[in-house]
């Protein structure tokens, strides 16, 4: 592991405790979530090349801890949430750590930021095989004109494993900037109210339908009763059955895959005051 790797790891697991600290006070949960997860099972630990943190909130958990957060999070910690800060135009929501600066080099436009932890909502849906698959592929046109209102900024051009049809599509925006003229900020609005649009509690189905990954939804009783496992020094809260979920997602999860299957950021190190992190 290079130190610039290991220092952006060691930040990460800062905002992680900070954001558990506010968790516990008020009685909420976060699972472990994709990368995270998986770490949290194979290694105890960040997957080694890993440089961020997945969380996932029950919805009426994710909108509490937005609430409380901007006045409960220590000094020198920023929530940003698209609701809640103008200048900020992704769905999920991130706590940072401000007197950091990296550079995200993966995509069309320069992203200079601070390093984040990043919170996803677990939402409904519904159980109807029919009304199910209109709702997927309503969600999946929603994500896909957010994307390309948000073309340059949000998505990442080197990330491997992506379906033909998603790098062709990739490739006509790269080049065209198709979507420009859309207005990101009403594409938030109309992605928000179709993802909160069925109740969990009448649902059997839940799941987190922001990422990549071709399943995305699985019964809520793969979640409860819920489980905890050690990563560093902390415990995570995970699925119950996260060997189902884990399986789902990455097959044989317990298996290194090749390097050249490995999901990572492309970051470079701006700031990282060593005394704080």
């Amino acid at each position: 592991m290079n130190e610039s790797l290991k220092a952006i790891q060691d930040v990460e697991y800062e905002l992680l405790q900070v954001v558990l600290d506010i968790v516990e006070t008020y009685n909420l949960t976060a699972f472990a979530a994709y990368g995270t997860l998986l770490g949290t099972i194979r290694h105890r630990d960040f997957i080694p090349w890993d440089d961020d943190i997945d969380l996932l909130m029950m919805r009426n958990d994710y909108e509490a801890f937005i609430s409380i957060a901007e006045t409960a999070l220590p000094e020198g910690y920023h929530l940003q949430n698209y609701k809640t800060d103008t200048s900020y135009d992704r769905y999920v929501t991130r706590v940072i750590k401000e007197n950091t600066r990296i550079r995200l080099n993966s995509y069309e436009s320069e992203n200079e930021m601070s390093i984040w932890l990043d919170i996803f909502p677990l939402d409904a849906m519904p159980s109807a095989p029919f009304k199910k698959k209109v709702h997927e592929k309503r969600i999946l046109f929603r994500r896909a004109l957010y994307s390309f209102s948000s073309f340059e900024k949000t998505v990442n051009l080197n990330r491997p494993g992506r379906p033909a049809y998603q790098q062709a599509i990739i490739r006509f925006c790269h080049k065209t900037h198709f979507g420009r003229n859309l207005d990101t900020r009403k594409q938030l609005d109309k992605l928000d109210k179709l993802l909160t649009k069925y109740d969990p509690v009448e649902c059997s189905n839940i799941g987190c339908f922001l990422s990549t990954y071709k399943r995305q939804d699985w019964p809520k009783e793969c979640f409860f009763p819920t489980d905890i496992k050690p990563f560093r020094d902390v415990w995570l809260t995970v699925p119950g059955q996260y060997h189902e979920i884990l399986t789902s997602i990455y097959g044989d999860y317990m298996v290194l895959p090749p390097e050249d299957k490995r999901e990572i950021h492309h970051i470079t190190v701006v700031d990282i005051p060593e005394d704080k992190a």
